[in-house]
């Protein structure tokens, strides 16, 4: 750590003397080693209790490896409670945080936080779960996704006209490698009323 903010100190030192020299890789390396220093800082600041550090090799086509270092948040509370205390109101809303409690203490949400469940507007028979194993519901591939999965509610539609609510969830959890598990589209059908 103490070698990387010499390093960072170098470059920030080298970019002000010869500002006509600016080079964009550089400044962003500069500026991700300052982002990893801060989170190695709060890492220690925090005990090591709530991250942990990680190093990831990726051999190279002519010998060697990249080595990929990385910080990964594992709790949350210590970056978020104070964002929450400041706050005037905060609204949460998820169909996946149980038990209570424990998402309450993960998220750094105060005792005080009041928790509403909610029933589901719709019936199990309305739902259909489709696997679309060309469809890639990852971030990163969501604009070039999107395309597809129109189509594939205006499949659904042509079919059975109504109303429908899409959810996309990449299913990476299991017991088996993460290939394991396609990517899915749970489309919600018309078929019963409900009350607002």
């Amino acid at each position: 750590m103490e070698a990387l903010a010499q390093l960072c100190t170098a470059i920030i030192d080298d970019m002000s003397e010869h500002p006509q020299r600016h080079d964009a890789t550089l400044e962003r390396f500069y500026f991700d080693a300052m982002h990893f220093l801060r989170l190695a800082e709060q890492m220690t600041e925090y005990g090591g209790k709530h991250s942990l550090f990680d190093i990831t090799g990726t051999p190279r086509n002519r010998g060697g490896a990249d080595a990929a270092l990385c910080v990964r948040n594992l709790l949350p509370a210590p970056y978020l409670a104070p964002r929450f205390a400041g706050a005037h109101s905060t609204t949460l809303f998820s169909a996946t945080l149980q038990p209570a409690d424990y998402y309450r203490n993960l998220l750094g949400m105060p005792a005080s936080a009041v928790w509403v469940e909610v029933p589901s507007p719709f019936q199990p028979e309305q739902l259909d779960v489709h696997v679309a194993r060309h469809i890639s519901t990852r971030y990163s591939h969501r604009q070039r996704s999107l395309p597809a999965i129109v189509a594939l509610m205006a499949d659904q539609y042509a079919r059975r006209p109504g109303n429908y609510l899409p959810s996309s969830a990449v299913m990476t959890t299991c017991n088996r490698p993460p290939r394991c598990w396609p990517n899915a589209m749970a489309i919600f059908r018309p078929g019963h009323r409900h009350a607002a």
